[in-house]
């Protein structure tokens, strides 16, 4: 301890070391660590918000994109689907397998058409029916019972199956069996058939089916005597499945009660009087049918010309069913996914009326096309 100096008093590093003390002072300065000072923090604070909201909108709407993309790939798809399975349909309406029925006349094709007992679905006598709906749950002309729409219109179309059997031998007698080839066998008791041999047709009901190695032997009822008069189909004539579809919107309990576009086949079920109808599912989201039928009333036409339409007309106004050849269709679609428009969407119907906004956010556009019956020329 040196003279005068206080016990206990600590002594100063810097007069300890003998540097000056401002020097003292300037090296605790520089060893302080480095921060941020509030407006600084918040400006940062500030720019990483901005990068963040950025890069979100642009995540947002990069998933919108994909995801209308995605939704409209899938809508597109199933449209032409339904407008595949409806132009088949349509576009076979009426044929026997090679000739049109409205080109051979009742003197050479006879069917349950008009039979008593038998059901009006299992005539042959027309290629096509419309149903036009009329409001308030009514179309014109009236529905078979078993074909209950939700809304639009309704079209049937009846023809020969093209995937037709030939005979293998010539029939014992008009009254049967038949015997037909194929290595798969094609047809069940209970079906109703068409027998044709390009200019006479007769449809029936298959009573019995039974399989061999590369043939089926069917029994049939007698067949009418206008195929034709006293004659009996030899080898090579062909027999098909009847084909009987109606068209309709109807609402789906398996699609959470949506308007679904449905296929109605009528197929024999062991009695005339009361056919079986099945329906199927084809396509979601279809809100509305319109359909307009071409008729040729022209009357000028030659042989061997194709058969033109010169006025489409809606199913209650049509004058001749034998005389349409072409039909106009248009569905009213919506798309499944909600969510696909960023506003509620105004559209234009298929009777082309703007509708107003639609209470979702859903796609929706009428789809219209135009299908042509096969085999139109005139004879």
């Amino acid at each position: 301890m040196k003279p005068g100096q206080t016990v206990g008093r600590p002594i100063h590093p810097s007069r300890a070391s003998g540097m000056p003390r401002l020097f003292f002072i300037e090296r605790m300065k520089k060893r302080s660590p480095p921060g941020f000072t509030l407006i600084e923090f918040m400006v940062a604070l500030l720019i990483g918000g901005l990068v963040t909201a950025a890069a979100f909108t642009a995540f947002l709407g990069t998933r919108q994109a994909s995801r209308y993309s995605s939704a409209l790939s899938r809508y597109q798809e199933t449209l032409r689907y339904a407008q595949d399975k409806m132009s088949e349909d349509i576009r076979m309406a009426g044929s026997t397998g090679c000739f049109q029925i409205r080109k051979m006349g009742t003197a050479t094709i006879s069917n349950y058409g008009g039979a008593a007992g038998v059901s009006p679905d299992l005539s042959f006598t027309q290629a096509l029916n419309g149903y036009e709906n009329t409001g308030a749950a009514s179309w014109a002309p009236a529905l078979p019972a078993a074909i209950v729409p939700s809304k639009g219109d309704v079209i049937r179309a009846t023809y020969a199956d093209a995937n037709g059997l030939p005979l293998s031998a010539v029939m014992a007698a008009n009254t049967g069996p038949v015997i037909v080839t194929g290595t798969t066998p094609q047809f069940s008791s209970n079906d109703i058939a068409v027998i044709e041999q390009c200019d006479k047709a007769d449809v029936f009901q298959i009573t019995a089916a039974a399989s061999a190695a590369g043939s089926q032997t069917l029994t049939i009822p007698a067949l009418s005597t206008t195929y034709p008069a006293g004659a009996i189909p030899a080898a090579g004539v062909n027999v098909h499945k009847f084909v009987n579809h109606y068209w309709s919107i109807q609402t789906s309990t398996s699609s959470g009660l949506q308007n679904v576009l449905t296929r109605t086949s009528v197929v024999g079920s062991g009695s005339l009087s009361t056919p079986k109808y099945v329906s199927e599912d084809m396509v979601n989201g279809i809100e509305d049918m319109q359909i307009t039928y071409g008729e040729d009333r022209s009357g000028s036409g030659s042989a061997g010309s194709l058969s033109q339409a010169t006025q489409f007309s809606p199913a209650n106004s049509v004058t001749d069913w034998s005389n349409v050849v072409s039909v106009r269709v248009c569905l009213m679609t919506v798309s499944n996914d909600d969510g696909l428009t960023t506003a509620k969407q105004k559209y234009f119907d298929c009777n082309g009326i703007l509708q107003p906004a639609a209470p979702d956010y859903k796609l929706r556009f009428p789809l219209t096309f135009t299908v042509m019956l096969r085999n139109n020329f005139l004879q």
